[in-house]
């Protein structure tokens, strides 16, 4: 399988290289994954300095205006046109919300793929799953159109994401990060997997072996529903 990797806010492509070395590790050897790192300079999230030094320089994808989050998720869906295909996405924090923003958009028709508008039948989507960690709600796609920012909400809009996804979160993540656990109610029950683990508002390391085989055994869950 081939997964784009999107970073959390105020973070960077190599802080997310190592969040998921553990879990990488874990899948094995058969699979590809290609980083891709905001374009807007942001101050380093909560933590980051301690774990990583002061000379990590922090990134987010977008400003956090309406046209700027817009632009952040045709910027991905052009990016995964142009260097795909992709079997899937992996996006933590920010970059898990950017994600479900564009695959619920395409859900609703707002955005296709290359691959569908060449295609009569239009059935090609941007990737097969999508796997979210800490992962806020995402936003909702004609609202961003309309130049106004509303999150998408299980209450209010049901089921968004039909793809096969799987979602981590930390039941002790004081972040303060809208969603989490409501982003999976988002998603088609009968295909996603959810595991809660004690890493906060982070991704367990090999120190918590049985959060992380956890984690692996719902990837490969989610692989096996895309195969």
């Amino acid at each position: 399988m081939r997964f784009l990797c999107l970073h959390g806010i105020g973070t960077s492509t190599n802080i997310l290289e190592a969040q998921l070395a553990a879990l990488r590790y874990r899948l094995g050897d058969g699979h590809e994954y290609e980083f891709v790192e905001g374009s807007v300079i942001w101050p380093p999230a909560k933590g980051i300095e301690e774990a990583f030094g002061k000379q990590e320089a922090c990134y987010s994808y977008f400003d956090g205006t309406a046209p700027g989050i817009l632009k952040a998720v045709d910027d991905l869906a052009e990016f995964l046109d142009s260097e795909g295909p992709f079997d899937g996405v992996i996006g933590f924090s920010q970059g898990g919300a950017l994600a479900i923003t564009l695959i619920a958009a395409e859900e609703k028709g707002l955005v296709q793929s290359q691959a569908a508008k060449d295609d009569d039948r239009g059935a090609h989507r941007h990737v097969k799953c999508a796997i979210v960690l800490s992962c806020g709600l995402p936003w909702d796609y004609a609202a961003l159109r309309a130049g106004t920012i509303r999150r998408l909400t299980p209450a209010e809009d049901g089921c968004c994401v039909g793809i096969p996804t799987a979602h981590f979160w930390g039941r002790n993540d004081a972040e303060g990060h809208p969603g989490n656990g409501d982003v999976a109610l988002l998603c088609d029950e009968a295909v996603r997997s959810e595991v809660v683990h004690t890493a906060g508002h982070g991704i367990p390391s090999g120190a918590k072996a049985e959060e992380v085989e956890a984690m692996v055994e719902a990837v490969e869950r989610t692989i096996q529903r895309v195969l």
